[in-house]
């Protein structure tokens, strides 16, 4: 893989998150926000079930919302891999970034975790770091990210949020 990002060549789109209204607005949740603007604010109702994800297809793509808690989300895009029969070069995985300020965001190829629970869970389930990753910026204050991730997202980091998946959109024509 050479590390140039090809849009036409994404098949699966997986937001990490935590299932259930608590988590729901969080900053740990911004990969499950990320899959609900890319997929047009589907109605749940549109969404189909697997054992371990939640999916819809749109847009030329399968959006993926994992079904266990961010930690072990590894066993969640796993089968989502198998279950569509994807390559992991055809995997964006998107996430939250403690590291990143609120508002930027990174396209990667092949990278390590970080730190990152979610991120290592999938690295583990696949034995490989070689996917792609979005990685959404959401620190804007000063800390651990464990003080701040699981709490609700601040209005002016929404903004910042809804205008980082607007960018992600546009960057894979994503059609409305």
């Amino acid at each position: 893989m050479n590390g140039v990002f090809n849009p036409e060549k994404i098949k699966l789109i997986v937001g990490l998150g935590n299932p259930g209204s608590d988590y729901k607005d969080t900053y740990h949740n911004a990969g499950f926000m990320a899959i609900d603007y890319l997929s047009g604010n589907a109605p749940d109702s549109d969404w189909r079930r697997s054992k371990k994800i939640s999916y819809l297809k749109t847009n030329g793509f399968i959006f993926i919302k994992p079904e266990e808690f961010m930690n072990g989300s590894g066993n969640a895009v796993k089968e989502a891999l198998k279950y569509f029969k994807s390559k992991r070069s055809e995997l964006l995985l998107v996430h939250d970034d403690s590291d990143l300020e609120s508002g930027k965001w990174k396209l990667g190829f092949g990278r390590g975790a970080a730190g990152h629970r979610g991120v290592e869970s999938a690295i583990a389930s696949l034995n490989s770091p070689d996917f792609w990753r979005a990685r959404i910026g959401v620190r804007n204050r000063k800390g651990k990210a464990g003080d701040f991730v699981l709490k609700k997202i601040s209005s002016a980091d929404q903004k910042s949020l809804t205008a980082v998946f607007r960018e992600l959109k546009n960057v894979l024509k994503v059609s409305d």
